[in-house]
């Protein structure tokens, strides 16, 4: 049962929206739930198996530079990931409405990882700002008509853009959600020190259970809003431009991912049959799809490639 504006399952109306959408929810809640899942998915490695599929866009599309939208706190450990394979990335932070601190520590730590500081609309983001978009987790915060608007605006300034979703509408992911507000109650000591709190996250967890009402809420609340694949194709359905290849995809590891990626036509490249799937470098005789600099992604946790001809599911 879900509801995401015009798109409906079940004929079932409902209209849910997460604590942290409202106006009145206050500062310190925002900044903990954004710090909380930067925190989860750099210890859990959600978003780990699609870096190489970063690094395979931005090799498409002859681009170094990412430009993240609705980067919130999150950001560093993406950027560390993607320089572990080529350290020539750039990585450009964005948000509506960026935190003067996170600004800060971004800036002064790496000169190739950025935070912008003026605030910019991920559906009317600068044309001034090329390179490749992504947002993660962050894209089901849109109803269709938003959403639209993202991917309208990248095919109208000519950029490629990925969207990347964490959460998703299963059993496995109710349960784990439903644990969320034990795991902060656990884990306060280690909230209060990294994420600099200090007394505070024991009072709003402690005292005034805050936390756990947030992270649990809003976690239920995103499984219901995450667009689903099915809904991810019907939204590329309605976007005006014949020249871009949208590409849609499920990856189950740790915890589902849902991607959807769209780049212009123009981009495409037709690697040899010997040339590594991912960066396009020629392959030696005792190589076979990937060069030996990209297979160490795969050894571990990733096995996106299993066949060549699977491994992208383009629509023209």
């Amino acid at each position: 049962m879900q509801i995401l504006g015009d798109i409906q399952l079940r004929r079932v109306k409902i209209k849910l929206y997460e604590l942290e959408d409202y106006r009145w929810c206050p500062k310190i809640l925002r900044v903990f739930l954004s710090k909380y899942l930067g925190y989860l998915q750099k210890k859990m490695e959600i978003y780990d198996p699609i870096v190489p599929k970063i690094v395979h866009l931005l090799k498409t599309t002859s681009s170094n530079t990412i430009i993240d939208m609705c980067s919130g706190s999150f950001g560093e450990h993406i950027y560390q990931k993607l320089s572990e394979i080529d350290d020539s990335i750039i990585v450009k932070l964005t948000d509506k409405f960026p935190e003067p601190d996170i600004i800060e520590h971004i800036n002064r730590s790496n000169s190739k990882l950025s935070y912008e500081s003026k605030p910019l609309d991920a559906m009317n983001m600068p044309r001034s700002l090329k390179g490749l978009r992504t947002m993660f987790t962050a894209f089901h915060h849109f109803p269709p008509f938003k959403a639209r608007k993202i991917l309208q605006d990248a095919v109208d300034s000519n950029q490629p853009i990925a969207i990347f979703e964490m959460s998703e509408l299963n059993m496995k992911g109710f349960v784990a959600t439903l644990f969320s507000p034990f795991i902060t109650m656990a884990l306060v000591r280690k909230f209060a020190r990294e994420f600099k709190l200090g007394w505070k996250a024991y009072v709003f967890t402690w005292i005034l259970p805050a936390f756990q009402a947030i992270v649990l809420w809003d976690g239920l609340v995103s499984a219901l809003r995450t667009y689903s694949v099915h809904q991810m194709r019907k939204l590329v359905d309605s976007i005006n431009g014949s020249n871009y290849y949208w590409e849609i995809q499920r990856i189950s590891k740790s915890m589902p991912v849902i991607y959807l990626a769209g780049y212009s036509k123009n981009y495409i490249r037709n690697y040899p049959e010997n040339a590594c799937r991912f960066c396009g470098r020629e392959l030696s005789e005792l190589e076979a799809i990937l060069c030996n600099r990209c297979k160490p992604l795969f050894t571990k946790k990733i096995s996106l490639v299993k066949d060549s001809n699977k491994e992208i599911n383009l629509r023209k």
